[in-house]
C-alpha cells in the first residue's frame, strides 16, 4: 500500500511541478552551462563575476551578451561553485543539447525533493506513517517560496538538500563511511556544509570524519588537477567577496541582510546589471547592496564562531535528538551572508515532525503560523506596505528564526545524553 501512496505523492508533485514550471527561467542552472561555456573556449577570468568591490548577484557584459546569443529573455545568475564544476560542464554542454538537459532538470529537481522529505522522514521515525510525513512536508515546501523558488530558478541547492538529508539518515543509522563521503560530496558542491565536519569531529564519530577528509580531499585534489589553482584563486576570491558584502533582496533571509533591510544604510546602492540591448537579463528579484564595514565584518565573525562553539555542544549534549540537524541548519544559513530562501530546504524538510511532537492543535498552529508568510502569493500584498523595506524578507526571516525556535524547545526538552566517556 505504502508503494500506491509513494506513486501517488510523486506523480502529483512532479507532475504539478513540471506543469507549473516548465517554462520556468532557471537562471541558477544556467550560471553552471555559462561558465561550462566559458570554460570550454577557455576563457577562464570570465567564469566568475569580476572588477567588483562587493557581491552584487550580478554577472558580466560578456555573459548578458552570450545569454542573448542563446535567448533575448535569458536569465542567469553568477557561477559561484567550485572550479572543478565548470570544468564538468564543459562537457555536459557537449554530451546534451540544452533542451534536453533542463527538460531533464524539470523532472529531477522535484524528485530529489521528494527523496530529501522521505529521508527526513525516515530520519525523524515520528508516530505517523513516512507517507503521511512525505505528503505534509510536500504541501509545505512545494507550496511555498521555499519549494517553489529553487523549482522556477532550476537551483543546486536541492540536490545539495537532498544529499545532506541523505547523510544525516546514514549518519543517524550508524553508517558513517557512507555519512561522512556524502558531506564531502554535499561541500564539494556549496561549500558551507563543510562546517558539519565540526560537528563530526566533536561528536567523535571518527569513521565519517574519516571518511569527509579523505572524499572531501579527493575532490579537492581533483579540482586542482582538473582545473588549475589560478581559477581556485578567483573561486576563494568570490568567497571572500561574498562575505565582506552585504544584500537586500525579497529572498536573501540572513541576519546581515534583515539588519541592512531595516535600517536602510546610505551605503546600499541599487546594482541592476543590463544587456547591450537594454533587456534586464540578470536579476529577477530587484536587490540593493553595500560592502560589510569592518565593525560590522568583526562583530559577524564573532557571532559565527560563538554559534559554532554552541551548536558543537548542543549537537554532543543532545546527540540523539534528530530536532539538532535543522535546528543547525537555519542557524547556518541565518548568520551567513547569503541565506536564499531555499538555503531553508534541508531544514524546513523536518518540519512535519512537529505535528507528532508537539500537542496537534501546537504543531498545526506552529506549522500555520511558520509557513503561510512564505506563500509566494503573498508577495503583491508585501509589496503594496511599501517599496523601502522589503517587507517579504523580514517575513521570511521571522518564520526561520520561528522554525529554529520550536526545533530548539524540542531539543532542550529532550533527555541529555552523557558523553563523558565517548
Amino acid at each position: 500500500m505504502n508503494r500506491l501512496y509513494y506513486f501517488f505523492i510523486v506523480t502529483f508533485f512532479v507532475g504539478s511541478s513540471y506543469y507549473l514550471y516548465a517554462d520556468a527561467p532557471v537562471g541558477d542552472f544556467m550560471a553552471l552551462w555559462f561558465a561550462g561555456h566559458f570554460y570550454d573556449i577557455g576563457v577562464f577570468t570570465e567564469i566568475y563575476p569580476h572588477d567588483l568591490t562587493h557581491f552584487t548577484s550580478t554577472v558580466s557584459i560578456s555573459w548578458l551578451e552570450y545569454g542573448l546569443e542563446i535567448d533575448p529573455e535569458i536569465t542567469v545568475f553568477p557561477f559561484i561553485y567550485p572550479p572543478i564544476w565548470a570544468a564538468l560542464f564543459s562537457n555536459i554542454i557537449h554530451w546534451v543539447d540544452l533542451n534536453t538537459t533542463l527538460t531533464a532538470l524539470h523532472i529531477l529537481n522535484p524528485l530529489m525533493m521528494i527523496v530529501m522529505i522521505i529521508f527526513a522522514a525516515r530520519t525523524c521515525k515520528t508516530t505517523f506513517s513516512t507517507p503521511r510525513f512525505v505528503a505534509i512536508g510536500g504541501v509545505l515546501i512545494f507550496g511555498t517560496t521555499i519549494g517553489m523558488l529553487p523549482l522556477i530558478f532550476g537551483q543546486v541547492q536541492i540536490l545539495v538538500s537532498m544529499i545532506l538529508l541523505i547523510a544525516i539518515e546514514r549518519l543517524r543509522n550508524g553508517s558513517q563511511v557512507t555519512a561522512g563521503a556524502l558531506f564531502a560530496f554535499a561541500a564539494a558542491i556549496k561549500v558551507y556544509p563543510a562546517l558539519f565536519l565540526i560537528f563530526l569531529v566533536v561528536r567523535r564519530e571518527n569513521r565519517a570524519v574519516a571518511s569527509f577528509i579523505i572524499v572531501g580531499g579527493g575532490f579537492g585534489a581533483l579540482s586542482i588537477l582538473i582545473a588549475g589553482w589560478p581559477l581556485h584563486v578567483l573561486f576563494l576570491e568570490q568567497l571572500n567577496l561574498i562575505s565582506n558584502s552585504v544584500l537586500v533582496n525579497t529572498i536573501n533571509l540572513s541576519v546581515d541582510s534583515l539588519i541592512a533591510n531595516i535600517f536602510q544604510f546610505d551605503a546600499l546602492t541599487d546594482k541592476v546589471t543590463s544587456s547591450s540591448n537594454g533587456k534586464e537579463a540578470t536579476l529577477l528579484i530587484s536587490a540593493v547592496t553595500m560592502a560589510k564595514p569592518a565593525i560590522w565584518k568583526a562583530l559577524n565573525s564573532g557571532a559565527i564562531l560563538l554559534s559554532l562553539i554552541s551548536l558543537a555542544y548542543i549537537t554532543c549534549r543532545y546527540r540523539d535528538d534528530v530536532a539538532i540537524w535543522p535546528f543547525a541548519l537555519i542557524v547556518i544559513a541565518l548568520l551567513s551572508p547569503i541565506a536564499w530562501v531555499h538555503h531553508f530546504l534541508p531544514a524546513a524538510a523536518f518540519a512535519p515532525m512537529l505535528l507528532s511532537r508537539f500537542p496537534t492543535k501546537v504543531g498545526l498552529y506552529l506549522l500555520g503560523g511558520i509557513f503561510a508568510p512564505l506563500l509566494l502569493v503573498l508577495t503583491p500584498i508585501y509589496a503594496s506596505w511599501g517599496d523601502t523595506i522589503r517587507y517579504m524578507q523580514v517575513a521570511g526571516f521571522l518564520s526561520m528564526s520561528l522554525l529554529a525556535a520550536a526545533y530548539l524547545y524540542l531539543i532542550l526538552n529532550s533527555p541529555q545524553i552523557d558523553t563523558s566517556n565517548r
